[in-house]
């Protein structure tokens, strides 16, 4: 009844109605849409063994010795520190799950937290705060071509981050990997969004194609690490400006953050022509290995962290050498934050022009988030 020509005929007569005559709009659609696939289907979680395992021992570093976790979005078991023989989700699944964190760390070189016990974060019934948060947002690693639908990625890991703020206990950390757009992108306001709740610990560029080695899955990643503030910031990185940087006769925009601290980009900046648009980003690894590289990266992190007075403290993980203002440990006034939120969301860019819109990404399972405090978004992603 049907043949094997039908769906991508199907796909094809979907791209004539969206795009009509513009070649160029339908290879990009193509591009994202086969980049997008071979994301869902690549395995990355030796790569997030990697970076879980360093991020909960520069964790342990700054101060981290109980309380709670949560860990959202892709691969949630492997960044709760779950060795691969406990796991019992497929690499890849949206998931939130919700943790005491173990007062013990696992051995070096092995899975952060051997034997933990998971829940699943229920966004409706559990409105505590988590000592520590991690987010991996669906498609971060994906180099997007079709117009508005990088911007649209963006605005949704900055209001994913948002959520997650809002559900750390000040004195506790966000950690997220996300598009390197977050840090580089000229829009300055919607960085200043993630001030009202946190401040800027530190930040490693990674390596392209650090996570999935597949041709569109090489797009920059940045890991970010976040302290909920009291009310004010104590000694927040830099990282709302940016500035166009001339990278090997390529004009490329970046982050004030990552031209002020060169070392925690992991490896040698570089651009590459795009018949997309503008230059494209590009970070070669030094050939150390992402292990030795991002260990030496969070370990300038910490130092920072300590140095700076950013420690863990909260009612788990209380820092004996960091003074607080205890007029500033109260209930923040949201009200100006989720203004600022619903302007940022009026103003996200259009995909839709004259009618026609881009083609949505291939569907995803849910993700868990919500909203844990009144028109705030919950960390989702």
């Amino acid at each position: 009844m049907f043949d094997d020509d039908a769906k991508p005929n199907l796909f094809e007569r979907a791209l004539d109605q969206v795009y009509g005559d513009d070649e160029h709009g339908k290879a990009a659609a193509r591009a994202d849409i086969t980049a997008m696939h071979d994301h869902d289907t690549t395995d990355a979680s030796r790569a997030y063994e990697l970076i879980a395992r360093g991020v909960w021992a520069a964790l342990r570093d700054l101060g981290i010795s109980g309380g709670r976790m949560l860990t959202i979005g892709q691969d949630a078991e492997t960044f709760a520190g779950v060795p691969v023989f406990e796991r019992r989700m497929d690499p890849g699944a949206l998931s939130g799950l919700a943790a005491t964190i173990p007062k013990r760390p696992g051995l070096p070189g092995q899975a952060p937290h051997p034997g933990i016990l998971l829940r699943t974060w229920d966004r409706n019934a559990d409105h505590d705060r988590f000592d520590v948060v991690i987010a991996v947002p669906a498609y971060t690693d994906v180099a997007l071509h079709r117009p508005g639908v990088g911007s649209d990625r963006r605005i949704e890991q900055i209001l994913g981050i948002i959520g997650c703020l809002a559900n750390t206990e000040p004195g506790g950390y966000t950690i997220a990997l996300v598009s390197r757009d977050v840090l580089d992108d000229a829009d300055v306001d919607s960085r200043r969004l993630l001030t009202e709740l946190g401040e800027l610990v530190g930040a490693l560029r990674m390596p392209s194609g650090a996570l999935r080695e597949n041709p569109g899955n090489d797009a920059v990643v940045d890991l970010l690490i976040m302290r909920r503030h009291f009310g004010a910031p104590i000694r927040s990185h830099t990282f709302l400006p940016t500035s166009v940087q001339l990278v090997r006769g390529q004009e490329v925009r970046v982050n004030q953050y990552f031209r002020a601290n060169p070392s925690h980009v992991l490896g040698r900046l570089d651009a590459r022509p795009s018949v997309w648009g503008s230059p494209e980003l590009v970070v070669h690894p030094t050939g150390l290995g992402l292990d030795r590289d991002l260990t030496a990266g969070l370990a300038k992190i910490t130092d920072h962290a300590r140095a700076a007075g950013l420690t863990a403290n909260t009612d788990h993980c209380l820092d004996p050498d960091v003074s607080i203002d205890n007029t500033l440990a109260r209930r923040e006034d949201l009200d100006a934050v989720r203004r600022r939120i619903r302007n940022l969301r009026v103003s996200k860019p259009q995909r839709a022009e004259s009618g026609k819109s881009s083609p949505d990404p291939p569907s995803k399972p849910p993700g868990p988030g919500g909203e844990a405090r009144p028109d705030l978004p919950g960390p989702g992603f």
